[in-house]
């Protein structure tokens, strides 16, 4: 290993773990790479919906000991009520454990971990580590209308709420499909596979209201071959390329209160917001990199 000589026997040690763990990882991109991850989701879609009482409950069970998992939060607490693995992993919240932030402002639409937020500024999503990724390629489209936005890149983890919700009063204008790769969405993974959020399946929806604009990507991963929205049922996955509907922004199923389920993901992924207001406005101090956010919270100060 180069430079080792230099190390005294402790940091030699130290070095050494840190080289391992560097290989374990391109260890496991590679492995992304390689296998066949739509496959794989769609066994994952199988095992996870078994409702054999035996079956889902060592499941479940087995789900509980891997994450960290406050059962105290969920609508329903009884464990033998969940019909599946799935089931339970799509679990409601407990919306008392979620009170919504008095902010005039767009809220937080998920729970998860915050792994990018800041400004875009010529049609480019500043991820960290310096990770870009291209605006239009990940909304599909060719319009320049987000050029220039906020965004924030929620990641949500095993242990998560995986549903999703609406950051504001705002009526859903269109959703689009586009399919593709189920690269994992973990943060080690997205800094290694260049452009990963513009390569992996995703559902867009189009929200709006009079003073805020915005595209609310729901993006797959592997064992995330599966997303459903509140009012329109399962859009992906699908054998088309790509699906549009056109919603009739009239109807009472396309509006949503802040606050209001959207969809969820059957099993974890990435939420992406771009968000453009009509005045500028501060991030919150609780945004930061890493930092865990909970649905409802404030992003922006008043």
């Amino acid at each position: 290993l180069p430079g080792i000589a230099y190390y005294n026997k402790f940091d030699r040690i130290l070095y050494i773990m840190d080289v391992l763990k560097i290989i374990f990882i391109k260890l496991k991109i590679i492995i992304f790479i390689i296998f066949p991850l739509h496959l794989i989701s769609r066994i994952t879609f199988f095992i996870t919906r078994i409702e054999n009482d035996f079956i889902k409950t060592l499941l479940i069970d087995l789900f509980l000991k891997l994450y960290d998992i406050n059962l105290d939060e969920c609508k329903e607490t009884n464990l033998k009520k969940y019909k599946s693995l799935n089931d339970f992993f799509t679990r409601e919240l407990n919306l008392k454990y979620r009170p919504l932030s008095k902010t005039t402002l767009p809220i937080s639409p998920a729970d998860g971990i915050i792994q990018g937020y800041g400004k875009a500024t010529k049609g480019k999503l500043l991820h960290v580590k310096g990770v870009n990724f291209d605006i239009n390629k990940l909304i599909n489209s060719n319009s320049k209308e987000f050029e220039s936005c906020f965004f924030i890149n929620i990641y949500l983890t095993p242990s998560d709420c995986h549903r999703v919700y609406s950051p504001d009063n705002l009526e859903l204008k269109k959703i689009t499909h586009v399919p593709g790769n189920l690269y994992s969405v973990a943060p080690y993974v997205v800094h290694e596979i260049n452009g990963l959020f513009e390569k992996n399946e995703r559902v867009i929806l189009n929200l709006e209201n009079r003073n805020f604009k915005s595209r609310l990507v729901m993006v797959g991963a592997v064992n995330v071959g599966c997303i459903s929205l509140k009012n329109y049922g399962l859009i992906c996955p699908t054998n088309k390329r790509i699906s549009e509907i056109t919603t009739g922004g009239s109807r009472n199923i396309d509006k949503y209160k802040k606050g209001e389920e959207l969809g969820m993901f059957n099993l974890g992924s990435t939420v992406i917001l771009l968000m453009k207001t009509n005045k500028e406005v501060t991030w919150s101090s609780n945004i930061k990199i890493g930092a865990k956010i909970k649905f409802k919270q404030k992003m922006f100060k008043d």
